[in-house]
């Protein structure tokens, strides 16, 4: 235990360096723009409002999964923290607990408190980015896909990175029951929590949750495939591959995104109908589980989809080019290649079913998720390779820790013990190519640890920050109508700190009622200008403007403006992130006439 704790604090300093050296009140501004978007849900949830409403406007709607977003929020209203505090707080502490669980599990597994040790491991393994961008941690593709490492995909601290923990502490749950000895109540018990918490996943996030999902099903159904030496089951699962690759784009034109997902775990069924057999049913009670957690979640999407809800159908046709089929991402899986080769090998060799389960189901899942564009789901692939990834790469460490067990600690200087030796060697040679194949990847980390790209954040509670979220919160209290910002005004920074209701959206999250007329006011305001027809189609009432902004709004449309409240702000040298800002100045609330 005080291995996998001390692991954990490795890892939180490791991973989340820039946090603690700035403060849990700061936000990393890196990628910032959907983190502040899902920050406007914990924003209005700490206020007290938990609705389904588009977040910076709350009207329209919102599909989007956001159970950890409300929890979040929960958690800032109940302890009366900023949501940044709130955001950054419940990550940390999310990724703490993976790193303890999964460190407990390889220490317990392996019979090695040591092993605890090696926890972080997982997340720092990269993609070998350096090979084709020396000095760059990243490796794109086309459109915006581009893959990276586990640390990447921790590190924007939303519900993906919260959703792969979760998926991480239920994996090593079920590693820790079901590969070494423990009672049937333990087993079961665990296995009923673990799948209700990678059902609920779906309410979190999207890929996170199919990934877990993906994966999970591809181990238990190889697993069981091995187990029988089954090929009518192997030759049935090859069949239904075939059927997802020759069908998948019709259920896709026919059915929509969700149902071909769905339609793309038809290669697990033959071996998941087996084990459900063999476990007397109770598999099938845990998939009963799952899916009843998840079930909030898809109902929501699919009342959007039926409704014909815009936002959903822009945002199926919006995955285009985001495809993996490069031969860089051969390169890029490298190390889950040599992992995933080295359980396997000796799997078959001791006749282990969980690592060769692991070794072949995992294997044959990152490849078909990867691709789920060729087959019809168009499910972002980059980002899925992402996940399954950071997933095959701790169960590879959980297999390691399997195998570690099966030697001996000490092996006894006589003629007899010749076969101890060779097995001690064989898994000797296995983990040490796997950990060779992972540090070749160390420049992509030293990369990611020292990119000043990654290093800045935004500080809410600067003068001027809280000048803003207090004009803003003054003007919803007075009269509940959108507010406009000017030009030097971030509406998404305002909308956080403040929860007021801002003429904004967020493009690929929610749109809301009048998102026509709030998408002109954004357009313009990116232009200069104000669209005083658009406001008065979308109800905003109100504008921000910084008196150092050089769109004077404030004397452009003296005639249109009233003012009702300002004020005056000076910011530390350490303050000025924005070229157009100067050193002091005063924020001003405006309301519109009529």
């Amino acid at each position: 235990m005080v291995f996998a704790i001390l692991a954990a604090a490795i890892h939180t300093v490791l991973q989340s360096w820039t946090i603690l050296s700035t403060g849990m009140g700061s936000l990393r501004v890196w990628f910032a723009h959907d983190q502040l978007g899902y920050l406007g849900m914990v924003s209005n949830v700490a206020d007290g409002r938990i609705n389904a409403l588009e977040p910076d406007t709350e009207t329209g709607s919102n599909t989007y999964p956001r159970a950890y977003y409300t929890a979040v929020g929960l958690v800032a209203r109940a302890l009366d923290l900023h949501p940044v505090q709130a955001w950054n707080g419940t990550a940390l502490v999310l990724q703490f607990a993976m790193v303890v669980v999964l460190g407990i599990a390889m220490a317990v597994i392996s019979r090695r408190t040591w092993m605890a040790l090696i926890a972080p491991a997982p997340f720092l393994v990269g993609n070998f980015a350096w090979v084709f961008f020396p000095g760059d941690w990243s490796i794109p593709l086309q459109s915006h896909a581009v893959l990276w490492g586990p640390f990447l995909a921790l590190f924007s601290l939303n519900a993906e990175a919260a959703g792969l923990c979760i998926a991480v502490i239920a994996l090593a749950a079920l590693a820790l029951v079901w590969l070494r000895p423990a009672s049937p109540r333990a087993r079961w018990i665990t296995s009923a929590v673990s799948a209700a918490a990678i059902g609920g996943l779906a309410n979190f996030q999207t890929y996170s949750f199919l990934a877990a999902i993906y994966t999970i099903g591809g181990i238990l159904a190889a697993t069981e495939i091995y187990r029988r030496r089954s090929m009518p089951l192997l030759v049935a699962s090859a069949l239904a591959t075939v059927l997802v690759f020759a069908l998948g784009p019709a259920v896709s034109d026919a059915a929509g995104q969700l149902p071909t997902l769905m339609f793309g775990l038809l290669p697990f069924v033959p071996g998941l109908l087996a084990m459900t057999a063999s476990t007397r049913g109770r598999l099938g009670i845990f998939g009963i589980i799952a899916v009843l957690f998840a079930l909030p979640q898809i109902a929501i999407t699919v009342f959007g989809v039926l409704s014909g809800d815009p936002f959903l159908t822009f945002r199926t046709a919006s995955n285009v080019d985001l495809g993996i089929l490069f031969w860089r991402t051969i390169v890029a899986s490298g190390v889950a290649a040599v992992g995933l080769l080295a359980i396997g090998v000796y799997g078959l060799w001791r006749k282990q079913s969980p690592l060769v389960g692991a070794g072949a189901g995992l294997a044959f899942t990152m490849i078909l998720v990867s691709v789920n564009d060729v087959w019809g789901a168009n499910a972002e692939p980059y980002r899925l390779w992402i996940n399954t990834y950071l997933i095959t790469l701790v169960a590879i460490a959980l297999g390691l820790a399997l195998m570690l067990r099966r030697v001996a600690r000490r092996i006894p200087p006589r003629p007899a013990a010749d076969g101890l030796r060779t097995h001690r060697r064989a898994v000797a040679a296995l983990a040490a190519t796997t950990l060779i194949a992972a540090v070749a990847t160390a420049p992509d980390f030293w990369s990611y640890a020292t990119d000043e790209r990654l290093a800045g954040v935004w500080n809410p509670n600067t003068e001027r920050e809280r000048a803003q979220a207090d004009l803003a919160a003054e003007a919803q209290d007075l009269e509940d109508e959108l507010i406009a910002v000017d030009p030097c005004v971030d509406p998404r920074t305002t909308k956080v700190s403040s929860s007021a209701r801002i003429a904004y959206y967020h493009l690929g999250m929610a749109w809301p009622e009048e998102y026509e007329a709030v998408a002109a006011i954004v357009q313009s305001r990116l232009s200069g200008q104000f669209d005083f027809e658009a406001a008065e189609q979308s109800g905003t009432g109100w504008i921000l403007t910084d008196s150092s902004c050089v769109h004077d709004w404030a004397a452009e449309y003296a005639d249109r403006l009233e003012l009702v409240d300002t004020r005056d702000y000076v910011l530390e040298a350490e303050d000025l992130s924005d070229s157009l800002l100067a050193d002091e100045g005063t924020v001003s609330l405006y309301r519109i006439r009529d």
